[in-house]
């Protein structure tokens, strides 16, 4: 295992996740993650500001992931974002952090989409859901 990614699990992020990450390129975690994860995974309050593409969203993820329990039909995680498009990416965020880390239903919920097939999605009790204050 890389020394880089053996970081990763060092914070405590899964090994699962860290398989996922690695196949994605993210080998080493960035100042934002190394300052949120470990606070984040013990519970404690945090407001982080960082630049856009320092990996904000992973930072909050991750510690995220390694609460959820994959067993549960209920939502444990509500993530409120500002727009569908950034609904859409920590969506596609969660999702790709969790290839080999099974169980993990994450629901989309966001304005200009079918409201069918978002209750649908609901239906199927994710642990985590994503929206945009108006949906």
């Amino acid at each position: 295992m890389y020394t880089e990614i053996m970081e990763f699990q060092s914070m405590g992020v899964l090994p699962e996740i860290i398989k996922s990450l690695d196949e994605q390129n993210i080998t080493s975690p960035t100042d934002i993650q190394r300052e949120v994860i470990p606070i984040a995974l013990k519970e404690g309050d945090i407001v982080a500001q960082a630049p856009t593409g320092t990996g904000k969203t992973l930072a909050f993820v991750l510690p995220m992931l390694a609460k959820i329990d994959r067993d549960s039909s209920c939502v444990q995680a509500l993530v409120l974002c500002p727009t569908r498009e950034l609904v859409i990416q920590i969506c596609e965020v969660i999702q790709g952090a969790c290839k080999y880390y099974e169980r993990v239903r994450v629901a989309g919920l966001y304005g200009g989409q079918n409201i069918q097939r978002q209750l649908f999605c609901l239906r199927k009790k994710p642990q985590i859901v994503v929206g945009t204050p108006g949906r």
